[in-house]
């Protein structure tokens, strides 16, 4: 199962973090959680794109969402495409700073 999550607070876990970033702080306990995407929303608060078991029982309240297998793809697809602009971008950088020597190594 796809889900978007956010922090829940620590010790306790009776929150979830969904208007702040609190320390200390952990991941829900959700049956098989597989973090993917460590993420900040446009708020500051911090939340995951994970993958669960497809007979976990998600928490209530607004601190899970459960994700159809289109909105996952969409929202990976578009953060692998960010990720793979930024190593580009990094490499291009890296290489620019380097003399033709290092250059050539770092390409053959």
């Amino acid at each position: 199962m796809y889900i978007k999550h956010y922090w829940v607070s620590y010790p306790g876990m009776d929150r979830f973090l969904i208007e702040s970033n609190e320390v200390p702080k952990t991941h829900p306990n959700i049956k098989g959680l597989d973090v993917k995407f460590w993420l900040t929303g446009d708020n500051g608060v911090d939340y995951c794109l994970s993958v669960c078991d497809d007979d976990a029982v998600l928490p209530g309240g607004n601190g899970v969402t459960q994700l159809s297998e289109e909105e996952w793809n969409t929202l990976t697809s578009e953060l692998i495409a960010t990720q793979n602009v930024n190593v580009e971008q990094f490499s291009q950088q890296e290489l620019s700073t380097m003399n033709d020597a290092e250059r050539a190594s770092t390409t053959n």
